[in-house]
């Protein structure tokens, strides 16, 4: 066979059909077998209201109902996770209902969290924080702590802020040069 009786066009038309099945069929088992999946897998948890994956950042966002333990929700959320093989890279974010008189709160009670987690005085964290909340006439509040998290939640009507704070500190992403001031 030569060159000269190759059909060109047929050929193109040919590469292209199976580009695009490659690339549907990839679309496809990202779309039914990893994504749906997932997303129905966490939204079965009775303390999540809603989740989103979002491929390209490698985010599940993750609505939060009202929950009496921001910790163990969290941990039923990382276990169901865990249960599907797609998931180990996985960034969960919590959303909630917050306003700004929980963000407020919130802010003035990160100084105490972050000094707990540094000189491992939860005990004056509790405390500190039960006194702004007292002040701020919050109806709720509730810190967990395991060996991974703090967890603060704040209630207040029908707003609710949850916050997960890493315990571990990380130099690189949190943007921390030892002795830049």
């Amino acid at each position: 066979m030569q060159l000269r009786e190759l059909r060109y066009p047929l050929i193109a038309v040919v590469v292209l059909i199976v580009l695009g099945l490659l690339f549907a069929g990839q679309w496809l088992y990202k779309k039914y077998f990893l994504e749906t999946p997932l997303v129905e897998a966490v939204n079965s948890l009775p303390e999540v209201e809603e989740s989103k994956l979002f491929e390209k950042t490698n985010v599940v966002e993750i609505k939060l109902k009202k929950v009496e333990n921001l910790q163990r929700a969290y941990i039923n959320i990382e276990n169901k996770l865990k249960e599907l093989e797609a998931s180990q890279d996985l960034k969960i974010v919590i959303t909630d209902e917050r306003d700004k008189l929980l963000e407020d709160l919130f802010y003035k009670s990160q100084f105490a969290i972050h000094q707990a987690i540094i000189k491992g005085d939860f005990i004056y964290m509790h405390d500190h924080i039960s006194k702004l909340v007292s002040e701020a006439g919050i109806e709720r509040f509730n810190i967990f702590i395991d060996s991974k998290n703090i967890y603060v939640q704040f209630h207040e009507g029908d707003n609710y802020l949850y916050e997960i704070i890493n315990r571990q500190f990380n130099y690189e992403e949190d943007n921390f040069t030892p002795g830049s001031g």
